[in-house]
C-alpha cells in the first residue's frame, strides 16, 4: 500500500479526510472520505455534535487504512469552541460558536475588563463567541479538570494527550502573543479556573500514537497540525511578500503574515486581530463574514420549493442589472441560521435603499458587499501595517466562484490569485510531512504547493470603484450608528 499522511479537515457544514503522499517532486491529495458537520440545536442550545463526528472520522480512518499505509494523524477545525472533561470524559457536546448564550456573556465580561485592554494583551478582536466570552456562559467550569479545543479534544481521543496547539488557543482571547502561552494574569482576573487549561504545542509536535481501538497493531502518529483551518490555510498559501491572503468559505479571513503582533488603537478601532501561525508567525487578519450569506439564502429559498445550485445564484449575480445594493456583511442579525434573505431586505429598508425584489437583486447585493468589504479591508490592511498591498492570495472553497473572485480583483484593484482550493487540508499535510522530515520547513512546502496545484490569475479592470466604496462605506457607519 502507498505510505501517506491523512490530513483531517472539519469545516462548519462537513468534515472530510485527505490522504497526502509525494509523486514525482509533487505533492498529490486525495478525498478518501466526507460526512456531514450538523450542529443540534436542543431547546435553547445549539451544540456541535462531537460523538457523531468523532465516529465518523474513526470509520473514515479505518476505511482509508485498508487502501494506504497511514503515517500520521493530522486534525485542524474551526476556532474559539472547546469541550469540558472531567477525568476524561466529556461532560456534554461542545456549544456551537452560533449559541445565543455568548452575546450576553461577552457583556459581562467587559465589565469586568474593558475591550481596549483585552485587545492590548492579547491582539484579538471582539466577537463574542470568543472563548474567553463563551466561558463566562459556560455553567460547568468548576466540575471540570480539563479544556481542550475541538481539534485538540479529538486529537487527545484518538491516542494523543491533553494539550493545546498553539494557532487554535490563539484565538482564544487568552493567550499573550508575546510569550505564546496562556495569560494567566487575565486567566485568574476573570475566575476562570488556571487548572482546566492545558499546555501549548508548537504545530508538527508528535502527540501520541493511534488508539489500537481504532487500528490494531498501529504505529502512526498523532501529529498536532495548525489545527485552526485558518493557519493551515495560511501555510499553504502564504509567503509572497507584500501579498495578502483571503482565506474564502463559510468566513472569510484576510490579511497577511508579520513576524510580530500589531495591538496599535489603529489596529484596534479597524478590528484586525492577531492569531498564531506556523513558524511562530502572526497572521495579520480580519474576520469577515462569507459564503455563510450565500449558503444560508440557498438553503432558505430551496426549502421553499426552488432547486438553486450555487452556480445558478452566481449566473443570478452576475446577469442581474439593476442599481446594487449594500449591507454590512458583517452585521450581527446575519450571523444567526434562517431567512437571511429577510434580513436583508430590512437591513437595505433600515438604510434608506431600495429593498432587493428578485433572488437576483439579493445575490447581486450579497456579492457586491462582501467585495467592498474586501475592498475596504485591503485599504485598513495597508494603512495599519504601512505596506502597500500588492496582489491577492485567494485559497479555499470560494475560489469556485469566478464571479466574486473577478469582482475582488476588480474593486481591490489589484490581481488576485485563486488557488489552492482544499487549502486546510494542504496546510494541514504540509505540516506533517515538515515533522517526519519530508519537506525541510515551510519555504520548501510552499514551493512544492505552487507547483502542485492548479491556480488562476484575475486582473483587475481599470474601472473606478471610489464613489461606489464611499457609498458602501457611509451605508454600513449608518448601520452601525443605528445599531449603536
Amino acid at each position: 500500500m502507498k505510505d501517506c499522511v491523512l490530513a483531517i479537515d472539519l469545516g462548519a457544514s462537513s468534515g472530510r479526510g485527505i490522504a497526502g503522499y509525494m509523486e514525482n517532486g509533487n505533492l498529490i491529495c486525495e478525498e478518501v472520505f466526507r460526512f456531514p458537520n450538523d450542529p443540534v440545536q436542543m431547546g435553547d442550545v445549539y451544540t456541535w455534535d462531537l460523538l457523531r463526528l468523532f465516529y465518523e472520522i474513526q470509520q473514515g480512518i479505518r476505511t482509508t487504512s485498508q487502501e494506504y499505509a497511514i503515517q500520521s494523524i493530522g486534525i485542524d477545525t474551526w476556532a474559539v469552541d472547546y469541550g469540558l472533561l472531567k477525568k476524561g470524559r466529556l461532560l456534554a457536546n461542545p456549544r456551537h460558536y452560533r449559541d445565543f448564550s455568548h452575546t450576553e456573556a461577552a457583556k459581562r465580561v467587559l465589565q469586568k475588563i474593558s475591550m481596549e485592554e483585552l485587545y492590548s494583551r492579547t491582539g484579538i478582536q471582539f466577537q463574542p463567541f470568543n472563548t474567553i466570552f463563551q466561558l463566562e456562559a459556560e455553567n460547568m467550569t468548576a466540575e471540570a479538570d480539563t479544556l481542550l479545543l475541538i481539534p485538540d479534544l479529538l486529537a487527545y481521543y484518538l491516542g494523543g494527550v491533553k494539550c493545546s496547539e498553539y494557532t487554535n488557543a490563539s484565538t482564544t482571547g487568552l493567550l499573550d502573543p508575546d510569550t505564546k502561552n496562556w495569560d494567566w494574569d487575565l486567566i485568574e482576573r476573570l475566575g476562570y479556573p488556571a487548572s482546566i487549561f492545558q499546555p501549548i504545542v508548537k504545530p508538527g509536535s508528535i502527540l501520541g500514537q493511534l488508539s489500537a481501538s481504532i487500528l490494531e497493531k498501529n504505529k502512526v502518529k498523532i501529529i498536532a497540525a495548525a489545527s485552526h483551518d485558518t493557519a493551515s490555510a495560511y501555510a499553504a498559501g502564504g509567503g509572497e511578500e507584500g501579498w495578502a491572503v483571503l482565506s474564502s468559505g463559510t468566513w472569510s479571513l484576510l490579511g497577511c503574515e508579520l513576524s510580530e503582533p500589531i495591538r496599535s488603537e489603529q489596529a484596534y478601532k479597524a478590528n484586525f486581530t492577531n492569531e498564531g501561525g506556523v513558524n511562530g508567525t502572526i497572521r495579520f487578519l480580519k474576520n469577515i463574514m462569507g459564503t455563510w450569506l450565500i449558503q444560508q439564502c440557498r438553503a432558505y429559498w430551496n426549502q421553499r420549493g426552488n432547486t438553486l445550485s450555487f452556480a445558478d445564484l452566481e449566473n443570478m449575480a452576475r446577469s442581474y442589472q439593476g442599481e446594487p445594493c449594500y449591507i454590512d456583511v458583517d452585521d450581527p442579525r446575519f450571523s444567526a441560521p434562517g431567512n437571511v434573505p429577510e434580513r436583508i431586505a430590512d437591513y437595505c429598508r433600515e438604510s434608506g435603499q431600495a429593498v432587493p425584489d428578485s433572488i437576483a437583486a439579493t445575490m447581486r447585493c450579497i456579492y457586491e458587499s462582501l467585495a467592498m468589504k474586501y475592498c475596504l479591508t485591503i485599504k485598513q490592511l495597508a494603512e495599519v501595517t504601512g505596506k502597500p498591498v500588492r496582489g491577492i492570495r485567494m485559497v479555499g472553497g470560494g475560489i469556485r466562484d469566478a464571479f466574486l473572485c473577478q469582482m475582488t480583483a476588480d474593486y481591490c484593484g489589484i490581481p488576485l490569485v485563486a488557488g489552492p482550493m482544499e487549502a486546510a487540508s494542504i496546510g494541514n499535510i504540509a505540516v506533517q510531512f515538515i515533522a517526519g522530515g519530508v519537506f525541510s520547513g515551510l519555504e520548501e512546502a510552499r514551493k512544492v504547493i505552487h507547483r502542485s496545484f492548479p491556480e488562476k490569475r484575475y486582473e483587475p479592470s481599470n474601472q473606478t470603484v471610489s464613489e461606489k466604496l464611499k457609498r458602501f462605506s457611509d451605508i454600513i457607519q449608518k448601520g452601525r450608528n443605528s445599531n449603536g
